[in-house]
């Protein structure tokens, strides 16, 4: 069985022009795959790796992780970065992911090298792979993934086809909206019961949902708040207030 695809994106446009473009053998060497959750974006590295380099029939033989044909180049140390090497021998080094992307694949005819979180090269780390990107070895795909794609060089950036990967979605808790709901279905509620023709008792349905509008741009403001307090540790760190 191939590697599925995160479930949220079962039959998304994204997924189909993948699978449409795996299937013809038309998708490009590089691709930079970037969303809000880098967990989601390694499923969707290893289902693109898992197609690429497994047959039907041999599926189950290696899973993404454990594909010899399939090198994977991560952050590490403390300041967690992407290393350049002083050598192709450096292991989780960019030279010797390099150095291992230039060799022949063993099991499959393709070969796939895996970026996790590329934000992560420096700019010496980062004109080491370029040459790479551009001209990757013969049946070679390159998947960079990133939550923090505006802090790679551009030179990196224009290089590579993008894919947005959406995230699952998850709930904002903005303060007063409980309440909100609750009084708008009671609005509701009583306008399927049907308003009468007393002045006071359309008055009344007027100025509720007037109120209700009010309270929802209170409610609003503080849901986007929230949100973009959680959208800036995304931001590159160059990037100031303004």
């Amino acid at each position: 069985m191939s590697a599925p695809w995160p479930p949220a994106l079962v039959g998304t446009p994204t997924v189909a022009v993948l699978e449409r473009a795996i299937e013809r053998q038309r998708l490009s060497h590089s691709l930079l795959l970037h969303g809000d959750d880098l967990g989601t974006l390694v499923l969707v590295a290893h289902a693109i790796a898992d197609r690429l380099l497994n047959s039907p029939a041999a599926a189950s033989a290696f899973g993404p992780e454990h594909h010899p044909d399939c090198h994977a180049l991560r952050p590490a140390g403390k300041m967690r970065f992407i290393k350049i090497g002083e050598h192709d021998r450096d292991p989780g080094t960019m030279r010797e992911f390099i150095r291992a992307l230039a060799v022949s694949p063993s099991v499959s005819r393709h070969k796939i090298g895996i970026v996790h979180e590329a934000d992560r090269m420096n700019t010496a780390t980062a004109n080491a792979f370029l040459k790479t990107l551009e001209e990757p070895p013969p049946h070679t795909t390159l998947l960079l993934l990133t939550t923090r794609p505006y802090a790679l060089l551009p030179t990196i950036r224009s290089r590579t086809l993008h894919f947005r990967i959406p995230a699952n979605a998850t709930s904002v808790e903005a303060e007063g909206w409980p309440e909100w709901l609750a009084g708008y279905r009671a609005w509701l509620t009583r306008l399927a019961a049907g308003v009468g023709s007393d002045k006071r008792e359309v008055a009344d349905h007027v100025f509720t949902i007037y109120g209700l509008v009010a309270r929802f741009g209170a409610v609003l403001d503080r849901a986007v708040e929230s949100v973009w307090k959680q959208q800036k540790e995304s931001l590159p760190a160059e990037l100031d207030d303004d």
